[in-house]
């Protein structure tokens, strides 16, 4: 389902740009006097009878029209984190391939890091490219060793799962006031 959400928001995004950009060069050709474009101005002012493309109302509306296109064509086109991560090496041999879940991950790694006593809580998040770690430490925690046991943790347990791609952590660290837990 999600897959074709996004089909469909793509569509109509690239549907409501075209509408737009045919907007803008009708209304940029009454604006200069030319000869009308692809849109008849003439028949379409006669349904709208008190409209003119002339107006600059329109060129704005369409230009927006555009942009929102546009905007709506980016946002469904651009990556996302994945889903699924693919363990192990890849076999073409095997009709199935193994993954796990990145949420799961995301909540193990972060269990794995908050058993270190100085760490209050972890937040993880697994992308495409790269992991960030957001650590909340104990205000009297040697930051930077934090941080270092913490990448090292998560090293060893995505070598222990087999991902196929390379680690690449980035961290953080927030001064917490006391333990919650």
């Amino acid at each position: 389902m999600q897959t074709a959400n996004r089909v469909m928001t793509a569509v109509l995004g690239l549907l409501i740009a075209a509408v737009g950009l045919l907007a803008v060069g009708e209304a940029v050709r009454a604006l200069t006097g030319m000869a009308p474009g692809p849109l008849d101005a003439d028949t379409l002012n006669a349904a709208v009878a008190e409209s003119r493309w002339s107006d600059p109302v329109y060129a704005y509306l369409a230009a927006g029209l555009v942009v929102a296109g546009l905007i709506l064509v980016w946002v469904e086109l651009r990556p996302r984190r994945p889903a699924t991560l693919p363990v192990g090496a890849r076999d073409r041999s095997r009709t199935v391939d193994l993954v796990l879940e990145r949420r799961g991950l995301e909540r193990r790694l972060a269990h794995l890091i908050e058993q270190d006593p100085d760490v209050v809580s972890a937040q993880v998040k697994v992308g495409r490219f790269r992991t960030r770690l957001v650590l909340a430490i104990l205000p009297m925690a040697d930051g930077r060793a934090v941080q270092r046991e913490a990448r090292a943790a998560a090293e060893a347990e995505w070598a222990q799962l087999g991902l196929r791609w390379r680690l690449r952590t980035r961290s953080s660290i927030i001064r917490s006031k006391r333990r919650v837990r």
